[in-house]
């Protein structure tokens, strides 16, 4: 019995790098079939300390970036029932002044705009702003 389950163990490393490969696979598949973008900055937790705030996200590939749109929404929920901002920009990073004075948290998630057609949304961030302790 104890030799059979060592022997069943060996496996479990290969097991898991596995899945984490298929796990990075789909992410990079994700953003180059369905062009959904990969939010950069700011990262999950982050504090704007001044109230002011930073949004980064990657270009999609294959697309020329002057072609390229896209459309940043902000809220206070993590379903987006409260959106507070919704910009679109043809810039794969937008800054927003003060606007984030109160305290959290609040969220934020982008998707790509091409040629009338939009893509799905990115995954939702959570960051807070400068009133949170």
């Amino acid at each position: 019995m104890t030799v059979s389950i060592r022997n069943s163990m060996k496996w479990l490393p290969t097991a898991i790098w596995m899945i984490f490969a298929a796990v990075l696979a789909y992410k990079a598949i994700s953003e180059a079939v369905f062009r959904v973008p990969v939010l950069i900055h700011p990262p999950s937790g982050w504090r704007f300390e001044t109230g002011a705030a930073d949004f980064v996200w990657n270009y999609t590939v294959g697309i020329p970036k002057k072609e390229q749109g896209f459309r940043i929404e902000i809220a206070t929920d993590r379903d987006f029932k409260n959106i507070i901002k919704s910009v679109t920009t043809g810039s794969n990073e937008i800054k927003f002044g003060r606007d984030f004075m109160k305290p959290g948290p609040y969220y934020y998630r982008v998707r790509f705009e091409h040629d009338g057609k939009m893509r799905p949304w990115s995954g939702k961030i959570m960051f807070y702003g400068k009133g949170d302790a």
